[in-house]
């Protein structure tokens, strides 16, 4: 209760501020304090990161500090040569932990909050949910409670745990639990069929294909690893992959054999790519994968990408899902509690099982 009020506080005296800083009168333009809006908005724009310097200050994270008390206990980082590339959420106490499959790399080892680090396996992926399930060794460690419940309303705040004491980040539910499309992979060529095979006809400006310098009458022999020989078997190996996604091309030009290596873009903003970009990523990096899950809880907090894979919860401390995705400047997801313990009895039992080498497919390397 007393971090519940310590929280209140933080939010009314930040109202408090707001409202007396903004001259918004009808009728005048909009000021704060002697200063014109447009020239406040400018110096705003230098800062770093708006928000860490706001909800996600140091001591609005210590406020929460008891609301992720038992999630933290729960929570691990996922290192891959050393660096922290996800957190995961311990899901049995004989080692297991999801976390989430796209950043993953061969070799994975996981941080304890008591400062053992464990190699651990990946035993299993699910692909529609981007979750795989590591195995550590003889670890015994404390499994996440679910929440048994309704999941908190549009406007209700969460808390991301860490892997330490402190809560990582704050944030407020932006949308009920829905279906997250999956964004489609663009290149940016027109193709024709020709007896040489798929021919580049046109290069769309400020697309991924123009930036990696593809040219018009390029013939595209590979994608990655497929063989390619028409316009459909392109199309369909540039949209097996994510936006984001790094693929080598191997092309003929002049007769030429060379390789292209390409950063795919997002059909959304084909065309326009290099401002969109520029928008989305204002608050910071985006997850690889971030869309086409089953069910995904949608909310502002600002994460990166090495903060998906644990868990969040409400003002109360339960468990109610694990961030998945950060998806735009304003909005991440994660997968609700719901979701993920109709899942997870699949996973326990074999049925997503995956070989070593399936690892860097998951990863998304080319």
């Amino acid at each position: 209760m007393g971090s519940q009020k310590m929280i209140r506080g933080f939010v009314f005296v930040g109202c408090v501020i707001v409202g007396f800083g903004i001259d918004m009168t009808f009728g005048s333009r909009a000021s704060f304090g002697d200063e014109p809006a447009s020239g406040f908005l400018r110096r705003l724009s230098r800062l770093d990161a708006p928000s860490e310097n706001s909800r996600n200050h140091e001591s609005v994270r210590f406020a929460f500090r008891d609301v992720v008390s038992s999630a933290t206990k729960s929570t691990v980082r996922v290192l891959a040569n050393g660096t922290q590339v996800a957190l995961g959420t311990v899901v049995h106490a004989d080692g297991l932990v999801l976390t989430k499959a796209s950043e993953l790399k061969e070799d994975v080892v996981c941080a304890l909050l008591d400062g053992r680090r464990l190699p651990a396996k990946i035993v299993g992926i699910s692909r529609d949910h981007d979750l795989a399930l590591l195995k550590l060794e003889k670890a015994k460690l404390i499994a996440v409670q679910w929440v048994d419940g309704d999941l908190p309303e549009v406007g209700a705040w969460l808390a991301t745990a860490s892997g330490t004491a402190d809560a990582r980040a704050i944030g407020i539910v932006s949308a009920l639990p829905r279906r997250s499309a999956m964004p489609v992979a663009v290149l940016g060529i027109q193709l024709q069929a020709t007896r040489q095979g798929a021919q580049v006809l046109s290069v769309i400006p400020d697309s991924s294909a123009s930036r990696a310098r593809v040219q018009k009458g390029d013939i595209v022999a590979r994608v990655g690893a497929t063989e390619v020989s028409t316009p459909d078997e392109v199309t369909r190996a540039i949209q097996s992959r994510q936006p984001g996604d790094q693929v080598t091309l191997a092309i003929r030009r002049n007769g030429k054999p060379t390789t292209i290596t390409a950063t795919l873009g997002n059909r959304q903003y084909l065309g326009n790519q290099a401002q969109s970009e520029i928008m989305e990523t204002l608050g910071g990096p985006l997850s690889k994968r971030r869309g086409g899950f089953p069910s995904v809880l949608q909310h502002d907090t600002v994460l990166r990408p090495r903060d998906c894979g644990g868990p969040v919860v409400d003002i109360d401390g339960n468990v109610i899902g694990i961030n998945i995705a950060r998806v735009s400047r304003v909005a991440s997801f994660a997968i609700p509690a719901k979701e993920i313990t109709t899942v997870l009895p699949e996973l326990l039992s074999g049925k997503y099982a995956v070989p070593d080498v399936a690892v860097d497919q998951i990863s998304g390397r080319p």
